[in-house]
């Protein structure tokens, strides 16, 4: 029994290790993915999903290595790669890992990969704000010469591509048992949806979306049976988006909207009356 308990532990072990993130397929410009914020009140913190003490936690990052970039000062570096070699200020029990290409989170120049921020926060930390500073190795050459160059994320102002300052990453840690208990939905870190307007309506409505990045979500419309009567696929862009729907077809009544991805769904109620 104890060596069939060993071999099952190896095998577990063995499918931890190769375990992997998937990029962000919507992202495409130079750096780390989301982006944090940008001093500016009412936007959501990054990363948006909080850690509680005792349960298990994982946030991806994705990571757009360029080909080639300018360093000031030194001049432009053809990329090898880029490797993530430290994540500081985490909460005790949280470390770096399950990274795509899998392996050491060595990324080659001109490609996208990821890596999480997993593990169980321990009781040795307190709930509250933790700041983290994410640290990228380029390697590459510059002319024929090798050269590597530390980055750091949230970016220093010299590889700033904003003109107002950026947020810290953070995250936030609470007590135990508040997020599996907790009504938590990590959708609504992504998208703001507004009460459709007007409401109620005859004919047609409108719905003002606040997306926070660029996302294909699945727009639905049910009866107060459950039944769906409308399923439309929608690609949101950063930014405010306006969704229009066509009622004129339905009998007067309550109907619930919705918007979903694989973070989660969002519903609200809107009135058909003609």
């Amino acid at each position: 029994m104890k060596r069939i308990l060993l071999l099952l532990s190896f095998l577990l072990s063995g499918q931890l290790m190769m375990a992997q993130c998937t990029p962000d397929p919507s992202v495409s410009t130079w750096g780390l993915h989301p982006l944090p914020s940008v001093g500016l009140d009412g936007l959501a913190a990054v990363p948006e999903v909080p850690a509680c003490i005792g349960e298990p936690y994982s946030y991806t990052f994705s990571l757009v290595i360029p080909s080639s970039f300018d360093i000031p000062g030194v001049g432009s570096i053809g990329v090898t790669n880029a490797e993530v070699t430290g994540v500081n200020g985490l909460p005790s029990g949280l470390s770096f890992g399950d990274c795509s290409p899998a392996g050491n989170c060595v990324i080659p120049g001109g490609t996208t990969g990821c890596f999480s921020i997993i593990g169980t926060p321990d009781a040795s930390n307190m709930p509250g704000s933790y700041e983290i500073e994410i640290t990228v190795t380029v390697n590459g050459t510059v002319v024929v010469l090798p050269q590597s160059v530390d980055l750091t994320f949230p970016p220093d102002p010299t590889f700033n591509l904003f003109d107002f300052p950026l947020d810290p990453y953070a995250i936030e840690l609470k007590s135990s048992g508040e997020c599996v208990n907790s009504n938590y939905n990590p959708l609504e870190s992504e998208l703001n949806v507004a009460q459709n307007s007007p409401n109620p309506f005859s004919d047609i409505t409108r719905i003002a979306v606040e997306a926070k990045k660029r996302g294909d979500y699945v727009f639905s419309v049910m009866n107060t049976l459950g039944e769906k009567v409308t399923e439309v696929n929608y690609t949101l862009e950063t930014g405010e988006n306006i969704i229009e729907y066509d009622g004129s077809h339905l009998p007067n009544g309550i109907y619930m909207y919705s918007l979903a991805n694989d973070s989660g769904v969002i519903t609200r109620k809107m009135l058909i009356s003609k």
